[in-house]
């Protein structure tokens, strides 16, 4: 194993899987409208879907990609899509909230990620993607055989991606109690929103 590359990894995992995305928003929206108990199925979701993609792209994917290059368009246009929906949800649920909230409770339509609905969101998550293919051209001289380097640039990713993603999970706990049951809801929508807008903005432009 090279020690060197092992370091580049593990400091690309953190970097990667602490900064702001699709992931680690949608967990720390999901803490503050649903509960950290019902968001866990998420967050596992989140690393069961990722270490397969991160396996498939070690193993070959990302020379397939080389072959069809067509299809990184159709997972950032699909991805793209896919995130405005959610956003125009989020944005939906926002001003449901806003005419309902002088009238009777209202039972919510929505709910947290299933574990299966947050692992196959992987496979059209552009970060998600661009992380696996990332990590599989630039650390193949981690280890010479294929199934040994799979093995350690997966797990390395869940060892460090974990502790980032409870990060995040704590981040919408702390941001939940500090808006207060009462208004929350609203706000939070609202936010998470904008920042998908934007995160589709930065999709579609990279």
């Amino acid at each position: 194993m090279n020690e060197a590359l092992l370091f580049g990894l593990i400091t690309f995992a953190f970097v990667s899987a602490i900064t702001p995305g699709p992931n680690n928003l949608m967990l720390m929206s999901s803490v503050m409208l649903f509960g950290v108990r019902r968001t866990l199925p998420h967050m596992v979701g989140i690393q069961v879907g990722f270490s397969i993609l991160m396996a498939a792209a070690v193993l070959g994917l990302g020379e397939l990609l080389k072959i069809v290059p067509e299809a990184r368009l159709v997972v950032k246009l699909a991805g793209s899509l896919w995130l405005f929906w959610l956003g125009a949800r989020f944005l939906k649920e926002a001003f449901r909230q806003h005419v309902t909230q002088s009238n009777l409770p209202v039972k919510k339509a929505s709910r947290p990620f299933f574990l299966y609905e947050a692992a196959l969101f992987q496979i059209i998550n552009p970060k998600a993607l661009i992380m696996a293919l990332s990590s599989a051209g630039l650390y193949v001289g981690i280890a010479d055989d294929i199934y040994h380097r799979t093995i350690i640039i997966v797990v390395t990713f869940i060892l460090v991606g974990l502790p980032c993603s409870i990060t995040w999970m704590l981040l919408g706990h702390t941001l939940n109690r500090w808006l207060g049951e009462a208004s929350h809801g609203r706000v939070v929508n609202i936010i998470m929103a904008l920042l998908i807008f934007g995160l589709v903005v930065m999709i579609l432009l990279n």
